[in-house]
């Protein structure tokens, strides 16, 4: 009675269940000891992609300020954008017919706190914040003409060549649902988010209200300290790995498949403690009240079955 069978299921339910669905992604967690430790994560680096992803971003609108570059405009933002993997990447391809033998060759490329710097071809070219441009003396148009351009949720970007604002970009940036739902599930836990962007629009204020996460717990990775970054994850021969992605598995789907799995461990065990006090208590009972005689295979049996039950199924209703 106070023996429950389910004393090596507390685990190992749990990791088989986030095993069988994260192997469709090519992504596994190795065992207990990556639980225990990824559970304790309190921040977590991701490419602002895994929020908003280069399909979700809609390019609403071009305003020329150079009469007859419109098309040299999207050929050297789509150059840049291509090279920096940026958010915007995708909408130029669009723009471009996905035609990628017209894009132009791409050197000095520098990511800035709001926005990309490169040379295009022979052309120095900034994509970026109004704040960007100061930085670099390019005079913009003046703010209540930019007020013309954004309403209903949509943003803008300048575009300059050769010191010069060559055209203005209208875009609208969505969501990704799923990481979204991602979102929602560390809400509880709030590891800080140390985001890797070169887009401008895409702040904290803009991350934390549109995933209703704390904007405190959002930080944008400097830009100065991207090497850095990029030295502590670039790849080695050989190290331990807890956790393994081969495919392309968002680090927040793997992070809130960790924390449902130590949940689950941590309410199974506890249940199962439950079930041992309340197994143990009951046979004291019936041994000092002697009728200890009344307990026979069928009646432990049913105990036993009940709790292996409740451990389980209880903490594994919901999905990892």
């Amino acid at each position: 009675m106070g023996s429950p069978l389910t004393i090596t299921l507390v685990g190992s339910v749990p990791l088989m269940r986030a095993t069988a669905k994260l192997s469709l992604d090519n992504a596994y967690i190795s065992g207990y000891d990556a639980v225990d430790a990824f559970d304790e994560v309190n921040a977590v680096t991701l490419n602002v992609l895994e929020l908003y992803p280069s399909k979700n971003v809609t390019l609403n609108g071009i305003k020329s300020f150079a009469e007859g570059r419109v098309d040299e405009d999207i050929v050297n933002a789509a150059s840049l954008m291509v090279a920096a993997d940026g958010v915007l990447k995708d909408v130029f391809l669009k723009v471009i017919n996905y035609k990628e033998e017209m894009l132009l060759p791409v050197s000095e490329l520098k990511v800035f706190d709001g926005g990309i710097y490169a040379k295009v071809g022979e052309n120095p070219i900034v994509i970026g914040s109004r704040e960007l441009m100061n930085e670099f003396e390019i005079k913009c148009p003046s703010a209540d003409y930019e007020h013309k351009y954004v309403k209903s949720g949509r943003d803008i970007l300048y575009i300059s060549v050769n010191s010069e604002v060559s055209a203005m970009f209208v875009v609208t940036y969505q969501k990704s649902e799923e990481a979204q739902r991602n979102m929602d599930k560390l809400a509880s836990r709030e590891p800080s988010l140390l985001v890797v962007s070169s887009d401008p629009n895409l702040t904290p204020e803009r991350i934390g209200h549109d995933f209703d996460y704390p904007e405190e717990f959002i930080r944008i990775i400097p830009s100065d300290l991207l090497d850095t970054l990029n030295d502590i994850s670039s790849p080695c021969e050989r190290d331990d790995a807890l956790v393994i992605s081969c495919g392309r598995l968002s680090v927040l789907r793997m992070l809130t498949s960790v924390f449902s799995i130590k949940k689950s461990i941590t309410t199974a065990t506890v249940l199962q403690l439950a079930g041992l006090v309340i197994g143990y208590a009951l046979t004291a009972f019936l041994a000092f009240t002697g009728s200890i005689q009344s307990l026979g295979f069928i009646q432990l049996m049913i105990f036993q079955i009940f709790w292996a039950l409740v451990v389980i199924v209880f903490p594994n209703i919901k999905s990892i």
